[in-house]
């Protein structure tokens, strides 16, 4: 972020806090909204592309209700993120996928309608402690039992025959990925968490098994 960025965000602090002795959850919120804006990250929910939600099927009404989720907010892949990442699966024509890092399973659930718009026996495998997730300046809710909520959508979207889930750090995944995935990994995606900003991007990579 640019220098001139965090002194706004302090200067933006500063000020709110110095006019009350305490700040009720009403300016606290103020704070947090305004500090997204600064930082280019969303403060609402998502909303899909009309032309999505015009399909009308299970997995965009899915995905809807996920975007809607408080805690989605701002550390999921956005819409239209996700969307390209859709393409780009169709595009490549995957027999195997590995996500590292799964989150509440936005990511996943683009990627895993990719494969099934492809028609072929593909696979998404994405790997996560699943731990529970505290709630954080940015993002105020939290989530307990996250890999039962992803388990979940992916049934609700009829989508649970192209993800398998791993629970298990990424450092397991590699020493047992022949066990576990059992074929050649076609693209690689690891979604990271940056610290500064708490919004997610995504890393790609050719890797050859």
């Amino acid at each position: 972020m640019p220098a001139n960025s965090n002194r706004d965000s302090i200067q933006l602090g500063e000020s709110l806090i110095s006019e009350a002795k305490f700040l009720d959850e009403g300016d606290l919120d103020d704070l947090i909204d305004k500090l997204l804006v600064m930082r280019g990250l969303p403060k609402g929910r998502h909303q899909l592309p009309d032309e999505l939600r015009s399909w009308r099927c299970a997995w965009t009404e899915t995905l809807q209700k996920m975007y809607e989720e408080e805690i989605a907010s701002p550390s999921s892949l956005s819409p239209d993120q996700g969307n390209l990442l859709r393409l780009f699966v169709k595009n490549v024509r995957p027999k195997t996928l590995l996500e590292i890092g799964c989150y509440i399973g936005i990511s996943a659930m683009w990627m895993a309608h990719g494969l099934e718009e492809i028609g072929d026996e593909g696979v998404l495998h994405s790997v996560d402690l699943f731990e529970d997730v505290d709630p954080t300046p940015l993002r105020r809710v939290g989530l307990r039992a996250p890999k039962e909520f992803v388990v979940q959508a992916f049934r609700d979207a009829n989508l649970a025959h192209r993800v398998k889930l791993h629970q298990m750090d990424s450092a397991e995944m590699a020493d047992r990925i022949h066990e576990l995935v059992g074929s050649k990994i076609d693209p690689f995606f690891s979604t990271l968490t940056i610290a500064s900003k708490d919004a997610s991007t995504i890393f790609c990579a050719s890797i050859t098994m």
